[in-house]
């Protein structure tokens, strides 16, 4: 039933949405001023809420990742890749780096 389902919706400034779209009037919209940090914040805040998780803090979930991006662009870059090349790698096969990263730690 679409009322079962949920979904997040971030805009980058606040109310930007109104002017493009209606259709989520009773939607609750969070905007993260184009700060990562407070994407995080807002994911996992919705995701523990929706999912009830016991997730971690979003400050540990943000330093994670950003150890993450530095240890795969270092070993992608060992690997022949540019920086460009590591910003740009499809969802499938950041996926997989994810898998790998978390199982060796």
């Amino acid at each position: 039933m679409l009322s079962d389902k949920k979904c997040l919706v971030l805009e980058a400034q606040p109310y930007r949405y109104q002017a493009a779209i209606s259709d989520l009037s009773g939607s609750d919209i969070l905007h993260h001023n184009n700060e990562p940090a407070r994407v995080v914040v807002a994911v996992r805040d919705w995701l523990n809420n929706v999912c009830n998780l016991n997730a971690p803090g979003s400050q540990k979930i943000w330093t994670d990742f950003n150890i993450f991006m530095s240890d795969l662009t270092i070993d992608l870059q060992a690997r022949g890749f540019s920086k460009k090349d590591v910003n740009n790698l499809q969802v499938s096969e950041l996926v997989q780096h994810i898998i790998g990263w978390v199982a060796a730690k």
